[in-house]
């Protein structure tokens, strides 16, 4: 119990100094978080075991001697590979443009397959292929993962989200908590958590919900030139009409043209007759109705911004 609540006020220090200093500072302190992760989780996993080794006595249905389990703390090269790509990805995503990142990320997780992979090739048979996937996994499941924090800080009044992702997770354990205390009487998982009820998991998600709409009330109070809540975002017809004609073939700007002008004069009968009857020139020049673009030579596909 005490080494949990040392570790609980270590991170929490960990985490408002990350969410207060923000920028690169942040990335750093959150770089080192991932990559203690990453071998705790490779740790208990399994990835550094050595391949064979608890196979084999499992298999002869030996005991696991003392220097198996020496061994487990022994790092090896996926692990390696591991910090390496970890390491390369948060420089990544500090240093690059932010358009960037999304690309770059992709990058990253296909080397890193690639790279186990080919350490599973090149020293076969040292690592199980269950290895090779757990040590893909942990990457993707702690540095990646940590890595959205750093980036939902570096938003505009990322502070407000950053808190928010800590909050709503707290708030919902303590709702599942409190709404299992009082209301829980049917079981979730009786294998796994016997203690964890529906009653009480429906209470952490209510919670949660609550506490987001409050933030997301405070934040548009606090900044009401950014809203929060959704507005119909209406174009004006010359706006609309100005966007597509400057994309557009001259043939289409002319029919988007006409279009809005018959809408604007709630000719709905002629644009019906004209759509119907489109064929027949004689009809679309006595009416006086828009002229559709050639099919020999159409224009390019234009879209609605």
């Amino acid at each position: 119990m005490k080494t949990r609540v040392i570790s609980g006020i270590f991170l929490g220090i960990i985490t408002v100094a990350a969410g207060l200093l923000g920028g690169p500072a942040a990335g750093i302190i959150l770089a080192a978080c991932a990559l203690v992760g990453y071998h705790e989780l490779c740790r208990a996993a399994g990835v550094l075991t050595p391949g064979g080794a608890v196979a084999e006595a499992a298999d002869e249905k030996e005991l696991i001697t003392v220097e198996m389990l020496r061994k487990r703390n022994h790092t090896n090269a996926l692990e390696i590979l591991g910090y390496g790509i970890t390491a390369l990805y948060y420089a990544g995503i500090i240093f690059l443009p932010e358009k960037a990142v999304n690309s770059f990320t992709l990058l990253v997780i296909v080397l890193l397959i690639l790279g186990e992979m080919l350490i599973y090739v090149v020293t076969f048979p040292k690592f199980h292929a269950d290895q090779i996937m757990t040590a893909i996994f942990a990457f993707l499941y702690a540095p990646l993962l940590l890595s959205f924090l750093y980036r939902a800080r570096c938003l505009p009044h990322g502070i407000y989200i950053y808190t928010l992702i800590f909050f709503c997770t707290w708030i919902c354990d303590t709702g599942a908590y409190f709404a299992g205390r009082f209301f829980g009487k049917h079981k979730m998982a009786p294998i796994l958590s016997p203690k964890k009820t529906k009653e009480g998991a429906v209470g952490g998600v209510v919670s949660s919900v609550i506490l987001c709409c409050l933030l997301a009330v405070f934040y548009d109070l606090r900044h009401p030139e950014q809203k929060l809540h959704l507005e119909p975002h209406r174009l004006s017809r010359e706006t609309t009409t100005s966007r597509i004609t400057a994309t557009a073939s001259p043939d289409t700007a002319a029919s988007w043209t006409g279009l809005t002008r018959l809408f604007s004069q709630r000719r709905i009968s002629i644009f019906l007759r004209c759509c119907c009857f489109g064929r027949s020139e004689n009809y679309r020049n006595r009416r006086g109705a828009v002229r559709r673009p050639r099919l020999s030579s159409p224009g390019p596909a234009y879209t609605i911004q």
